[in-house]
């Protein structure tokens, strides 16, 4: 008896060229997309990218595209950006920009997707699959896919597509390339962190986390481009600290560094979203406020001042003969200066007279 000859399995050469050309599209594809991401750190423009690149591509061609991202401070997956296709007004993204899940299992797939580090592909067709019934709702989608962005071995995040106008089927070459897309754009991601938080440690105050006088001094130029643009007011409030130096001497260098964060983070606390406050010198801050009337500042200035001196006193660690309080003083634009420089030297003035005049209140220039 003869031996059965396996049949082998041929590959003519229009499949051998076809799949070249597949491939070579593909790569294209993926090395495009990266070279525009890496070219810029700024998050936006990098997640700007990557969904033009999802909705636009010959290959990929999806109608809805979508990112979310990790917020570690509130654990939880904030909507960051989404683009649709052939989309002239489109509420897509503002629609992503309101979702924010929670990070646990109440969070529907796009936390699985988290929670798991898991691609999904999700189809009320495939009794398999679980179906996340808020989202749909949501984004008006029966079927699309979620995968995550894993940099470095963190998740950062999800990717969202789907076809939501044409129904087309994501293939499984969609989903292939997807993920590999997705890795990148990941660490593109992760350099734009990285880039920002380097960019504001070098931007504030290593002890109060306020913004150091380099930053300030650029964030004051461009608040009196915006005053002078709109003609309105800027007002600047500088405080000090009142006899820093006998509390230095007397508790130690520690002691006078706590005192200063202290004092730092009720600054801050009185700050608004609008407002910068900036570490000025040694014991020394200011806080500017654009679109603030002097008589507004004068209100915040004396609140700050009064707090300070109720959180020295209350301090029962801290000596009777070192309570602290601070001096301040107020200037507006264009009242009483009519530029950067000339708005720092009135308030200046305006604290060398609450300091003159007996220390813990608040004077304003003249």
């Amino acid at each position: 008896m003869k031996p059965v000859k396996k049949r082998k399995n041929t590959v003519s050469k229009a499949d051998l060229e076809n799949l070249y050309e597949k491939t070579k599209k593909e790569l294209d594809l993926l090395s495009g997309i990266t070279n525009s991401m890496m070219q810029s750190l700024n998050l936006n423009e990098v997640l700007n990218t990557v969904l033009t690149s999802l909705i636009s591509s010959e290959i990929l061609d999806f109608d809805r595209a979508a990112f979310f991202l990790v917020d570690e401070d509130t654990n939880t997956l904030e909507g960051k950006m989404a683009l649709e296709k052939n989309a002239v007004q489109s509420k897509l993204n503002d629609t992503i920009k309101d979702i924010h899940l929670p990070l646990n299992e109440n969070g529907g797939i796009l936390s699985k997707t988290i929670l798991e580090g898991t691609s999904f592909a999700v189809d009320p067709e495939n009794e398999n699959t679980s179906i996340d019934v808020a989202i749909m709702r949501v984004l008006e989608t029966h079927k699309f896919v979620t995968v995550p962005l894993i940099a470095k071995d963190q998740i950062l995040g999800a990717l969202f597509v789907d076809n939501k106008f044409s129904g087309k089927d994501i293939t499984p070459d969609n989903f292939r390339i997807l993920n590999l897309l997705a890795d990148h754009a990941a660490l593109a991601i992760e350099n734009s962190k990285l880039y920002k938080e380097t960019i504001h440690l070098s931007s504030t105050d290593w002890l109060t986390g306020l913004w150091n006088p380099r930053y300030f001094n650029g964030v004051l130029d461009e608040m009196f481009r915006i005053a002078n643009k709109k003609s309105s007011s800027i007002s600047l409030i500088m405080v000090d600290i009142d006899n820093f130096k006998k509390y230095n001497d007397s508790l130690g260098h520690p002691a006078g560094d706590k005192a200063i964060a202290k004092i730092a983070h009720i600054i801050n606390s009185f700050s608004r979203k609008s407002d910068f406050a900036c570490r000025y010198g040694g014991e020394e801050f200011c806080t500017v406020m654009l679109e603030t009337p002097r008589e507004t500042a004068v209100i915040i200035a004396e609140r700050l001042r009064g707090e300070v001196e109720k959180a020295f006193q209350d301090d029962n660690s801290i000596p009777k003969e070192n309570k602290l309080t601070v001096s301040l003083g107020v200037a507006a634009f264009p009242d009483d200066g009519n530029d950067k420089e000339d708005l720092i030297k009135k308030a200046d003035m305006a604290l060398y007279d609450a300091k003159t005049q007996g220390k813990n209140r608040t004077c304003t220039y003249p």
